[in-house]
């Protein structure tokens, strides 16, 4: 029963461990994960969307989208209005904006280019 008890107390620090991480593991992860968004942002979205306030192409710059992403739709966090963005970009059009759009990001960017891009335009300062 002892040795049962000191196996259940090293798989789960071991369990503990691994969830947690450092903080040096994660941020370079995260970092990892904005640097693969800002690729997929600069093939995909860069000719249309700016990533800088001062400029704007056919579409709205996102600099700060984070900020302002989560008061465009009432219910939505900023998370969820780019997501849905992206995915569905007939949905919300900003004012000023035409619909131009592409509407294929759903079939040609895979979940994890999603999440990159999503991340790096929530990282946008």
């Amino acid at each position: 029963m002892k040795k049962w008890a000191t196996a259940a107390i090293v798989i789960g620090v071991l369990f503990l461990s691994a969830c947690g991480g450092g903080d040096a593991d994660t941020g370079s992860v995260d970092q990892a994960v904005i640097n693969q968004g800002k690729t997929v942002f600069q093939a995909n979205c860069s000719a249309c969307h700016s990533a800088t306030s001062d400029t704007t192409l056919v579409g709205p710059s996102l600099q700060h989208i984070a900020d302002w992403g989560g008061e465009m739709v009432a219910g939505l966090d900023a998370y969820e209005y780019t997501k849905q963005s992206i995915l569905e970009p007939s949905a919300y059009i900003t004012e000023g904006f035409q619909d131009l759009m592409p509407k294929t990001y759903e079939s040609t960017l895979t979940d994890q280019q999603l999440e990159a891009v999503i991340q790096y335009l929530l990282s946008l300062e």
